[in-house]
């Protein structure tokens, strides 16, 4: 079956999605997470792309970058060609490290690019890794709060936000709460079990407003009128 071609940004800024084939984890110490961003900065330094966040999880990894060339094939192309044999020598391992083709998902305005943003630093404390996002050391989080460190390209979003504006898109309020469930259906696919638990947790909203949500999160029609028990014709 053919694969859907790409949709592109016009900006050539997008939010990517590496995870490890089968969900494995693909770090296994602190060293992975050192060489695999250190081979990741320098391919994109070959590439002339720019890293504007990541953050490494324990069995994927979340980047926003931004291409200035239509080449994002090619690098990641390179990159795996790269780092996959150096991570399979260090832990006696073979095949593939990563899950198919990664995720990716155009950025074409300022609201999209400062909610993936939020949701990417904010990764490790929806998975319960830690309790604020300045704790966490496998992300650009702090690069951009301490002015630390070399491997995000902070130059563009530090001409759209003032240090005061960082820290304020990263407060966690309702909305964004709404933006977390939908980019995380977003890239991980959405089952009915992900809209049952968000019902749990949405009894007291407005069913049209629930429903939006469901079908801005992927939810196909039949899907939420099954799970709502409602005509599908009303969606």
């Amino acid at each position: 079956m053919p694969r859907h071609a790409r949709v592109l940004s016009e900006n050539k800024i997008y939010h990517i999605v590496l995870k490890g084939i089968n969900s494995n984890n693909i770090f296994l110490s602190d060293g992975d997470y050192k060489i695999f961003i250190k081979c990741f900065k320098n391919t994109c330094v070959e590439y002339n792309v720019e890293i504007l966040a990541y953050c490494l999880m324990t069995n994927h990894v979340h980047f926003i970058l931004k291409f200035n060339n239509e080449n994002m094939p090619e690098m990641f192309k390179s990159f795996g060609a790269k780092y996959v044999p150096k991570y399979n020598y260090t832990h006696s391992k073979t095949g593939p490290l990563f899950n198919g083709r990664y995720y990716s998902s155009p950025i074409n305005d300022d609201d999209y690019l400062f909610a993936a943003l939020r949701y990417i630093h904010y990764n490790p404390v929806s998975a319960g890794i830690c309790k604020r996002v300045d704790e966490y050391k496998w992300s650009s989080y702090n690069e951009y709060i301490e002015r630390k460190g070399n491997i995000t390209d902070t130059e563009f979003i530090d001409k759209l936000l003032s240090d005061s504006d960082f820290k304020a898109i990263h407060i966690v309020d309702d909305r964004a709460l709404d933006e977390f469930f939908i980019m995380n259906s977003m890239v991980n696919g959405i089952k009915q079990n992900d809209i049952i638990a968000f019902l749990d947790k949405n009894k007291d909203r407005r069913q049209d407003e629930v429903i939006d949500l469901l079908l801005r999160a992927g939810a196909t029609k039949n899907m939420i009128s099954k799970t709502l028990n409602i005509s599908r014709k009303k969606l």
